[in-house]
């Protein structure tokens, strides 16, 4: 009995740790449209990788020490299957709900909840190159993007009609708990309204 008392604290404080690590823990959005590599990692608990490779783009995912592969085009033909059956079904009737509060407070909360999580996000390394098909103005906006660029992040114009972007972005699930508490009590102080 008093093994098995321990097996469940144990088990019991491992997702507590867990939790816990979840929420301290940053995660990372890497995006390299020159390789067309994407990736967005959790440090120990998983990472997905988007690559392009001969057959067009692959997935990588990786949960804890399981790693899966798959090809992307063909992900999304199964995908755009399944909806294609689900719309023929019958359609249901459903009763149409009162609406009980005004849809502009909805829509400002749910703007200022964006706004906040937005927020939120530290970017560690941006940089962007593009072409306006103008080269005058290509021409006005070199010293422009010269005197903002930074060590971290940096914004330049070409001549070559390329585009490309590289960018690095960090934030913590706990980040996302004020705006989260913060759309929700402006959500019921509406409802109440």
């Amino acid at each position: 009995m008093i093994i098995l008392l321990w097996i469940i604290l144990g088990f019991l404080f491992f997702l507590i740790g867990l939790l816990i690590y979840i929420v301290i823990v940053p995660f990372t959005i890497y995006a390299n449209t020159y390789e067309d590599r994407y990736y967005f990692l959790f440090p120990g608990l998983f990472r997905i990788l988007v690559f392009r490779n001969e057959g067009g783009y692959a997935v990588r995912m990786r949960l804890f020490f399981i790693s899966f592969r798959m090809n992307a085009e063909q992900q999304i033909w199964r995908f755009e299957k399944l909806v294609k059956r689900g719309a023929r079904g019958d359609k249901i009737n459903k009763k149409k709900r009162k609406n009980r509060f005004n849809m502009k407070k909805k829509f400002r909360a749910i703007y200022l909840f964006m706004l906040g999580i937005l927020g939120t996000f530290k970017v560690k390394h941006f940089e962007a190159t593009f072409d306006t098909g103008d080269y005058t103005l290509n021409a006005l906006l070199v010293p422009v993007f010269s005197a903002i660029n930074g060590e971290k992040h940096g914004i330049s114009i070409n001549f070559n009609d390329e585009f490309g972007l590289i960018a690095k972005i960090n934030n913590r699930i706990f980040n996302f708990l004020r705006p989260g508490l913060m759309f929700y009590i402006r959500y019921k102080k509406s409802r109440i309204l």
